[in-house]
């Protein structure tokens, strides 16, 4: 046998190899390798030394001896594969997205609920849509009463929202609702007027407390116990919103009202305050001459966000604590009911066009402002203007303490 008839024997047997068990790849590679090719024959060294005798075909026998092993790892690789199923495949994760929960208004039945002869009624419901722009729903489409001051817990397992009279608990799919006790009696009229959040350690709620002769009072509810304490020092003129301050120990919220009731310094007639978890220390925050409400502190504790409205116009701002270093964050006048998202971002509804008649979209920016991209389109969420006039998009918390469960047994209020 020739070298060559060896080489081209030798060939056959690989191809037939190739043909049979490489991959696509492997194969495309040894059948490109052109017919004839014969290794370049030794050169001599100009030493007296020389290498011992090489056979001319040696080289391409030592290829295809490397090219045999690699087809048997293929091979081997393939087997595995079926055997096993499929390596996973490098590539970017995909995070679920997270739940945006707010209120947006749809037309009911007109059940004698608003004063109008048509037959259906602009409504107050609670809906949902993922961060990502998706699957936007209204949480429970049979309901026919008002829903407002929707609010998740520090877990982000479970909603609470207010429908009626009541408080209701829920999870995101919006089953077996149950109803939280707020403690409520004579002269209390109504808690749920206001709105209610929970504490970052999901042990104490605070809420809005209104009575029967129209005052009212921020109040919070220890869950274990029972517990519920009116803070007297924000009485008579009480307030809305009132939220938690990361590490618990102290309050704030808006308040609406006269100078002569205990609220902000006439013309302006929107304010924001802040109080210790004790009642204790009452103080208002915002400047005595811009309108501020919908405040929410930042997840670190450092910054009060609020929107400040008149009677065309809505911009966002931050402030400190303390009360100091105000930031005004947007210009346009459309911009409101901003709150935070679990990273620190500012989450807010911007309407459209330069008095905000458009429906308005979800955005987001940095806390000093920068960065404001919009989340999503209006169409995707549906709602008006008019629907976040009273009423701010809550984000799901990424996750954190459970809350107490219910029932919850309030006691009588001191």
């Amino acid at each position: 046998m020739t070298e060559h008839d060896f080489e081209q024997r030798l060939r056959a047997g690989f191809r037939d190899a190739v043909d049979k068990a490489a991959p696509a790849g492997l194969r495309a590679s040894i059948i490109a390798i052109p017919d004839g090719v014969s290794p370049t024959p030794q050169r001599r060294l100009t030493s007296g030394w020389r290498f011992p005798p090489i056979n001319r075909f040696a080289p391409f026998a030592l290829a295809a001896t490397a090219v045999a092993v690699a087809l048997l790892i293929g091979i081997g690789l393939l087997v595995r594969s079926s055997n096993f199923g499929p390596s996973p495949v490098p590539g970017p994760t995909h995070t679920k997205a997270a739940l945006i929960a707010y209120i947006r208004s749809v037309d009911k039945p007109n059940n004698g609920s608003c004063y109008s002869p048509e037959t259906t009624c602009p409504t107050n419901r609670l809906w949902i849509v993922g961060s990502d722009g998706r699957g936007a729903h209204e949480l429970f489409p049979d309901g026919m009463g008002p829903q407002s001051s929707v609010t998740w817990s520090p877990d982000g397992t479970r909603l609470i929202y207010s429908d009626g009279s009541k408080f209701y608990v829920t999870d995101p799919s919006g089953s077996e609702p149950q109803v939280a006790d707020t403690g409520c009696v004579a002269p209390c009229g109504s808690d749920v007027l206001g709105s209610l959040a929970f504490s970052s350690d999901g042990t104490q709620v605070v809420f809005t407390r209104n009575f029967t002769d129209g005052s009212n009072v921020i109040a919070t509810m220890d869950l274990a116990s029972g517990r519920v304490t009116e803070l007297s020092s924000t009485a008579p003129a009480g307030g809305d919103l009132p939220g938690w301050s990361p590490d618990g120990k102290q309050i704030v919220f808006s308040r609406a009202g006269e100078k002569d009731t205990g609220g902000p310094i006439a013309p302006i007639l929107a304010a924001v305050l802040v109080v210790d978890a004790d009642g204790q220390n009452l103080r208002q925050i915002s400047p005595a001459t811009l309108a501020a409400e919908f405040a929410g502190w930042s997840p670190d504790g450092s910054w009060i966000v609020f929107t400040s409205p008149d009677a065309q116009h809505h911009d966002i701002y931050t402030v400190r604590p303390d009360g100091t270093d105000l930031r005004r964050l947007t210009t346009d006048g459309v911009s409101m009911a901003a709150t935070w998202t679990p990273d620190g971002r500012i989450l807010f509804a911007r309407g459209s066009g330069d008095a905000g008649s458009g429906a308005p979209s979800f955005w987001t920016m940095d806390p000093d402002g920068a960065n404001a991209a919009e989340l999503m389109s209006g169409a995707v969420i549906g709602a008006a203007r008019g629907d976040f006039q009273w009423t701010r998009p809550a984000w799901q918390p990424a996750g954190g303490p459970s809350i107490v469960p219910l029932p919850w047994t309030a006691a009588p209020a001191t």
